[in-house]
């Protein structure tokens, strides 16, 4: 489709843009997005554009590099508030899309009695939508996009133009994406720091999901840090203390007893406790377990 072209050629331009006009010191405006969008149905087309115009802006690069331009649309003539409303938007058609609701939560209630306004503006209806309504959908959302990455790309222009006040608004720029950690930076180090523990069968993203905020509010207290490196002590700890909260051994008392032949008995407590032992030093599958323990009885 042309308009999804034009909305690519923009991000396109934006980065190359953003990284001339930052010296490299932020070298991409938005990340990269693996996220394949065609229009065969235009349903289809529609969530997969809902989808990646949430990833565009709400994750990554794009997220703080879009919120820090977004606050100059008002200094370069344009109306404040456009960015912000498109991405209350986008994120709202993406939870009516693809999340089961609550609809007498009043969270919920919000988000769906905006879809339908966005709806009935865009289609005359609610519900029920056809093809040619899907169509009219795709269409608003692709010229909205296109008219907000046009003025992006037209205000980071005029920033790298001024005269007086450029070099001090670059560096309240460049400042704010350094200090910007983003989730999927704590991905990386999780995945290291799992497999330098023999954790594997954790959950990487699980474990940052739950502790990231915790994490970033940790890092207000440190000045002049090194990023990567207290960020992989923060993930270290709270990993272990997540194995041991969740601890648990494949092999139970009932296992020793049938698998090894085992009467009922102090010996059962003393083979479970060295499965405990043997699993907690190095984690395997169940039936890693017992070879290990088949293995400790031959001696």
């Amino acid at each position: 489709m042309k308009e999804f072209a034009v909305l690519k050629d923009y991000i396109d331009k934006i980065d190359t843009l953003t990284a001339k006009v930052t010296n490299n010191q932020i070298p991409i405006f938005f990340d990269k997005i693996s996220l394949s969008v065609s229009f065969g149905s235009s349903e289809a087309g529609f969530l997969r554009l809902v989808s990646f115009l949430y990833v565009l802006i709400y994750e990554g690069n794009g997220k703080v590099n879009f919120d820090f331009v977004a606050e100059k649309f008002e200094h370069y003539g344009y109306q404040a508030a456009t960015p912000q409303e498109f991405k209350i938007v986008c994120h709202c058609l993406r939870t009516v899309l693809q999340h089961n609701l609550n609809p007498d939560g009043d969270k919920d209630s919000k988000k769906m009695n905006l879809y339908n306004e966005w709806m009935m503006s865009t289609t005359g209806k609610e519900d029920g939508l056809t093809e040619s309504d899907w169509i009219l959908c795709v269409a608003r959302l692709l010229d909205d996009a296109n008219k907000i990455l046009k003025s992006i790309h037209h205000i980071i222009s005029c920033i790298n133009s001024e005269s007086e006040f450029r070099d001090l608004i670059l560096r309240d720029w460049v400042s704010k994406f350094s200090a910007y950690y983003p989730i999927f930076r704590y991905h990386e180090i999780a995945a290291d720091v799992l497999k330098n523990f023999g954790l594997a069968t954790l959950d990487h993203q699980k474990i940052c999901n739950k502790y990231y905020k915790s994490w970033i509010s940790e890092l207000q207290s440190h000045s002049n840090f090194d990023f990567s490196s207290i960020a992989k002590r923060q993930v270290e700890r709270d990993i272990l203390v997540e194995f041991e909260r969740n601890f648990l051994c494949p092999l139970d008392g009932d296992d020793i007893i049938k698998v090894f032949q085992v009467a009922p008995g102090l010996r059962v407590k003393g083979l479970l406790i060295e499965a405990h032992k043997s699993y907690k030093s190095n984690p395997c599958d169940r039936e890693e377990l017992i070879s290990r323990m088949r293995a400790h009885l031959q001696k």
